[in-house]
């Protein structure tokens, strides 16, 4: 829900990410197509959590191994981390600037 405001309300910022429990989950790990329980969780969403839904809901229900792999592929970064944090470096970025030699050491 949103506050007038247009921020999100607390509720729903302190809810459990539905990735990290709930039939996805559940079936992800049931099938074991990862060598641990913990690479899934990790791994970051490619498209809106609202697509990644209706996707799922395409699927017939319960999923084969194939069809859970295929969705986990189109869905879900291929690697843990991949995706969530992009390089960049501002354009007035510097690595030492004046400011920092007059700053006492310690």
């Amino acid at each position: 829900r949103q506050l007038p405001s247009g921020r999100a309300s607390l509720h729903t910022m302190c809810r459990p990410d539905p990735f990290l429990s709930g039939p996805i989950l559940a079936a992800v790990q049931a099938a074991s197509i990862f060598p641990d329980c913990k690479t899934f969780v990790d791994l970051s969403l490619l498209v809106p959590p609202a697509e990644c839904w209706r996707r799922w809901e395409e699927l017939s229900q319960p999923p084969s191994e194939e069809q859970l792999r295929r969705f986990v592929a189109s869905v879900f970064s291929a690697e843990p981390g991949e995706g969530q944090l992009e390089p960049w470096w501002p354009e007035d970025h510097q690595p030492a600037p004046a400011l920092l030699s007059r700053l006492p050491a310690g």
